[in-house]
C-alpha cells in the first residue's frame, strides 16, 4: 500500500472562455470538471475534457486550462509513493463516481476545519487516490500480468534505499537481464533503473517535507553517489533543487503542518 501527502486544495468557477497562463508544480496535481468541457495542454499534447473528467498533471509538467462554459473545478496538489502504479499525465473519466464523491467530502473537511481536519484530508486524498488506481488498473485478479515481476517489485520496496544489482534483480524475477527490462518497462511504463530513482526522489521529497535533515545527508541515504547527483536528479524530476523545495512547502504549506502539530 502507498503513502501519500496532500499539498493544496482549491475550488473555483471557471467562466465561459477561461484560460489559465502556463505553468508547473512541484507536485502532482489532480484537476476534476463537475460541469461542461474544454482542453488541457500539458507538456505541449491536448488533452479535451468534459463534466466529470479529470486530468493528472505530472510534476514539473508544463499546462494551462481553457473552459468552454461555465465549470466548477476543484484542483488538488499531492504526492504518493510506494504504488504499483504509476500517475501519467492525462485526461481520465470518472466511470464510477467515486472521485466526485470524495472531492466532495474533502470540499466539507477543508471548509469545517474540525479538530484533526489534516489528518483527515489526507486520508480522503489517499482514498481519491486508489479510486484512481481502481480506475486505472484492469480489473482482473491479476493487475500484473507477470508474477516473477511482482517479486522484482516487492523486492525494490524493501530495498530501494540501497543499491541495487539490476542482474541480481532479473534473477529474483527468473528472467534474463535483457527480458527482465523488457516485460519490466512493458508492464510498468518506465525502466527499473527510472522506477527505483522516481521512488528515491519521492522519498527525498516526503523526507524534505518532513525532517530537517541536510541535503548531504539525504542524498546518502536515499541511495545516491554523491550530493551533486542527487541535486542534479531532484530538479531534473521537480525542476527546482532540493532547498529550494524545501523552502517553498515551508512557505506554503506551513498552515498544513502547523495543524498537524496540534491534533497530534
Amino acid at each position: 500500500m502507498f503513502e501519500c501527502t496532500f499539498d493544496y486544495y482549491i475550488r473555483r468557477i471557471n467562466e465561459d472562455g477561461f484560460s489559465s497562463p502556463v505553468h508547473s508544480h512541484t507536485c502532482f496535481e489532480l484537476v476534476y470538471y463537475f460541469d461542461n468541457g474544454g482542453f488541457s495542454l500539458i507538456d505541449g499534447k491536448k488533452h479535451n475534457y468534459n463534466a466529470n473528467d479529470f486530468v493528472i498533471i505530472e510534476p514539473g509538467a508544463r499546462h494551462d486550462d481553457h473552459s468552454v462554459g461555465t465549470s466548477e473545478i476543484v484542483c488538488v496538489g499531492f504526492n504518493y509513493d510506494g504504488a504499483e502504479f504509476l500517475l501519467k499525465n492525462g485526461r481520465y473519466r470518472d466511470q464510477t463516481g467515486k472521485v466526485k464523491q470524495l472531492l466532495e467530502l474533502l470540499t466539507e473537511e477543508m471548509a469545517s476545519k474540525l479538530n484533526h481536519y489534516a489528518f483527515v484530508t489526507n486520508m480522503i486524498v489517499k482514498q481519491i487516490l486508489i479510486e484512481i488506481e481502481r480506475l486505472l488498473l484492469p480489473s482482473n485478479p491479476e493487475a500484473i500480468k507477470h508474477e516473477h515481476i511482482k517479486q522484482a517489485l516487492n523486492y525494490i520496496q524493501q530495498y530501494y534505499l540501497t543499491e541495487i544489482n539490476m542482474e541480481q534483480l532479473a534473477a529474483i524475477s527468473q528472467y534474463s537481464y535483457h527480458r527482465f527490462r523488457h516485460i519490466f518497462k512493458e508492464e510498468m511504463g518506465i525502466s527499473p533503473k527510472q522506477y527505483i530513482l522516481h521512488k528515491r526522489l519521492m522519498h527525498a521529497k516526503q523526507q524534505l517535507q518532513e525532517t530537517s535533515i541536510s541535503v548531504t545527508e539525504l542524498a546518502y541515504n536515499c541511495g545516491f553517489a554523491s550530493t551533486s547527483q542527487f541535486i542534479k536528479q531532484f530538479k531534473a524530476h521537480f525542476k527546482t533543487t532540493p532547498t529550494q523545495y524545501k523552502k517553498l512547502y515551508r512557505e506554503n504549506y506551513i498552515d498544513v503542518d502547523s495543524e498537524t502539530e496540534q491534533t497530534t
